[in-house]
């Protein structure tokens, strides 16, 4: 009976000592745990940079247009000052299952692999200077004062036609 319980805690104090190693391991990885996305991009699987890539390919922030009568102004809203912070994004991606400590991250990881997903809103910068910029140098095409019709009699009759005003 010693015998029949010595070897059942062996068993078992093996299988605990390979499943910690087998955890441990799946903490070092150099990449972004399964089941994690950004905005929707699934991440999960990609190196730092990789993931970087992907979302530089995917998070487009897009073009807006000014018009103005006969006038369009076209920008990319990054030309705007807009931008999204991919270092900052992925680093909390890539700090899932690696945050906490030893046990409570590989609850998380077997959760990733299992059953939970999750998917982190992107950080967003904004430099509004350049926006400012921008909007100045638009301002001084569309901007004119608005000038009353003017008629003038002399020794002959002079009308100046209105001029409607614009301002941004």
């Amino acid at each position: 009976v010693k015998k029949v319980i010595a070897i059942l805690v062996s068993s078992i104090l093996l299988i605990a000592v390979s499943a910690a190693i087998y955890l441990n391991s799946l903490t070092q990885d150099e990449f972004i745990y399964p089941s994690v996305s950004i905005e929707g991009i699934d991440i999960s699987g990609y190196s730092i940079e990789e993931a970087k890539t992907i979302l530089e390919e995917r998070l487009n922030l897009g073009k807006i247009a000014f018009k103005f009568e006969d006038k369009s102004w076209d920008y990319s809203l990054k030309d705007l000052g807009f931008s999204y912070d991919y270092d900052k994004s992925i680093k909390e991606a890539y700090d899932i299952g690696r945050e906490n400590n030893l046990i409570n991250n590989w609850i998380t990881i077997f959760k990733l692999n299992h059953s939970d997903s999750v998917d982190l809103k992107s950080y967003r910068t904004n430099n509004y200077q350049e926006l400012d910029t921008i909007y100045n140098q638009i301002k001084a095409e569309i901007d004119r004062p608005a000038i009353d019709a003017t008629l003038s009699i002399s020794d002959s009759i002079s009308i100046t036609p209105d001029q409607v005003g614009a301002e941004v």
